[in-house]
């Protein structure tokens, strides 16, 4: 699986990078399995790259619940925790 979420998080940078539309960005990552831990840490991260914390915060929470064993929604979660004490949140609060 770390392999696996390794290049999804590689292609994500690069769809990222090249996108001309934000919610397009986002739209490409929705699901409606909310028990794909994987698919759901990927949308924390979309929202994440956008700066919506608060978006991705509710995407990380969800991957965790879906598969409390899987790292990388509390790598999410400890990111946005960090976000949302920068001073820069703050002053967009």
């Amino acid at each position: 699986m770390r392999r696996a979420v390794g290049r999804a998080r590689t292609e994500q940078d690069e769809a990222y990078d090249k996108r001309s539309d934000d919610q397009a960005f986002i739209d490409a990552y929705k699901t409606n399995d909310r028990n794909d831990a994987v698919k759901l840490y990927l949308l924390g991260r979309a929202f994440g790259k956008l700066e919506r914390i608060k978006e991705a915060d509710l995407e990380f929470q969800a991957a965790a619940l879906a598969d409390p064993n899987n790292p990388w929604p509390y790598e999410g979660l400890g990111i946005c925790y960090s976000s949302a004490r920068s001073p820069t949140a703050r002053s967009r609060s």
